[in-house]
Order: structure tokens, then C-alpha cells, then sequence
């Protein structure tokens, strides 16, 4: 069994990349057949990422890509969704058996695989809840998720960007992508997450059920078809329902 750790770093976002590092490092060495996959589309970033993977000694690579976008594009959502396509790529080639997305801004419970795994059957992707950056709502999206091959080699990770300046970000259209092929998803807060927003300040969350409400505004279901309206209007309904309905008290 083998599990593709995946991230996109970009440098000027790289403050608690050292402490990524040691906790890769850590989860390697609870779960030695895994790897860990670095995309960045900043070509003078690409030899310090290596050098640090050297120095902490872990398994695995950095790729670079080209971040291509329509020219009324502004977003940096486009970065961190190709990049993260750049990882699934990769997977999908070297025949990967899972693929685990995570943020480089978030450390993880050393455990972090063999708890997904055990929670795998009867489902093929799952996913575990972090704090956001801006508020205290739970978020999703593609920051702790593992993936089974038969999903992630039929998925494509995107975002959009209309001419009117909204965005549906990655873990959005993830979401809406993730019904068309037919996944079968669990969702919940199972581990332990340090989100850090800058070098030193962090907002953390620990494994803790959800409420009738909230597992309302997460069901599978209820996100797709919140993501189709958002295409259809061509504005992202699903942040400001989060930010209304579903914060952490």
C-alpha cells in the first residue's frame, strides 16, 4: 500500500515550512511507505524546497509546474489548484494506491494516515476538518484528504474565476467534482490540526463531533448542489453560508 503525501508551497506563503517538514518527517516515520510531493510554480524556489527535503531527511520529491490561467485571472487560487492537479498527476503515473492532499501551513497528528485509513471502508475518500484563516468556521476542502486511486484518477482539481472577479475555489468545485464521479465521502474532525497564520500564531483543532447542523452544511448532497448554484450565479454561496451557519462556538 502505498500513500502519496501531496502539497503546493508557494514562497512567499513558506513561514511554518520547517515545522511542516518535521512533521512529514514525523508521519514518515509512523507510516514508512509514503511519500511526500512539493509543487511549486516558482522555478528560484524549486532548489531551497530540495534542500530542505535533504535536511530533513524525508522521502519523496519537488516538481515544479506553470500556473496557466485566462488572462482576466487574478486569483492566486489558481496556483494552489494547479499545483495540487501537479500532485494528482504525479500520483496517478507512479501508481500510487492513495493520495493524501494536505496544506504546508498545517501540522498534523503524527498518526495522520493510520487514522484515515481506519476510517476508509465503505468510503473512498475522507476528509478531517481544520480551523480557517480568517474565522473559526471548520473547513474541508483539500487540506486533510485521503483519496483512494479508483477517485483521484478520475478527478481533476480545478477552480474557477469569472470576468466579474468571484472565485469558487478548489475545495468548492473538489466538492462538486466528488459527486460526479460517484465518491463515496466521510467527513468529520477525526485528528488533531495546527493551522499557523504566520510564523508563530496558530488556531487548532482536536477531534470532536459535529452537530446535526453542521453535518447538514457538509453532506455531500448539500455541497454539490450549493457549488452548482454558485456556477450557475457565478458568485461562491457556499463561504457566505459557512461564515452565517456553521461556526465553532
Amino acid at each position: 500500500m502505498k500513500v502519496l503525501v501531496g502539497t503546493t508551497v508557494a514562497k512567499n506563503f513558506a513561514y511554518a515550512l520547517g515545522k511542516f517538514l518535521q512533521n512529514q518527517k514525523e508521519i514518515q516515520n509512523r507510516f514508512p511507505n509514503s511519500e511526500l510531493v512539493i509543487s511549486t510554480d516558482n522555478i528560484k524556489f524549486v532548489g531551497r524546497l530540495n534542500n530542505c527535503m535533504e535536511q530533513f531527511n524525508l522521502k519523496g520529491k519537488v516538481i515544479y509546474y506553470k500556473t496557466q490561467k485566462p488572462s482576466y485571472a487574478n486569483d492566486r487560487s489558481w496556483s494552489i489548484a494547479q499545483g495540487r492537479e501537479a500532485v494528482r498527476q504525479y500520483a496517478v503515473k507512479n501508481n500510487f494506491d492513495y493520495l493524501l492532499s494536505v496544506d504546508a501551513d498545517m501540522i498534523y497528528s503524527n498518526s495522520l494516515i493510520q487514522i484515515l485509513l481506519g476510517l476508509y471502508n465503505p468510503h473512498n475518500v475522507v476528509q478531517s476538518g481544520y480551523k480557517g484563516r480568517l474565522t473559526d468556521n471548520i473547513g474541508f476542502g483539500l487540506s486533510c484528504t485521503l483519496l483512494k486511486r479508483e477517485i483521484f484518477e478520475k478527478m481533476v482539481f480545478r477552480c474557477l474565476e469569472y470576468k466579474n472577479g468571484h472565485v469558487i475555489e478548489d475545495g468548492n468545485m473538489f466538492d462538486y467534482d466528488l459527486m460526479r464521479v460517484g465518491a463515496k465521502v466521510k467527513k468529520g474532525v477525526f485528528l488533531s490540526i495546527n493551522h499557523y497564520l504566520n510564523t508563530n500564531e496558530k488556531k487548532s483543532i482536536y477531534p470532536q463531533k459535529l452537530n446535526m447542523g453542521k453535518r447538514f452544511m457538509i453532506h455531500p448532497v448539500i455541497r454539490y448542489l450549493l457549488v452548482k448554484l454558485s456556477i450557475i450565479l457565478k458568485y461562491d454561496i457556499c463561504s457566505v453560508l459557512q461564515r452565517t451557519f456553521y461556526k465553532i462556538k
